[in-house]
């Protein structure tokens, strides 16, 4: 679970941080309406699927524009 938790902060950081057009700094992610939110899929003794969302989350990223290998992500 925390995997997915992690890969999923990471994509949206990542997106966000290209949608920041080069501007360094701190962001939050958008938690009003339905913007986002996590989604997971467990399987479930190999014949099935188990599908799950959060939609209460919170979290920050920060990008380093001079370094971006000095980017963070907290969820």
């Amino acid at each position: 679970m925390k995997k997915v938790l992690l890969a999923s902060a990471v994509s949206m950081a990542l997106v966000g941080a290209a949608q920041a057009d080069g501007h360094g700094g701190t962001y939050a992610f958008d938690k009003k309406g339905a913007h986002q939110f996590v989604t997971f899929k467990i399987s479930h003794l190999g014949y099935s699927w188990l599908y799950g969302r959060f939609n209460d989350f919170d979290g920050q990223f920060v990008y380093d524009e001079a370094n971006p290998e000095n980017s963070t992500v907290s969820v």
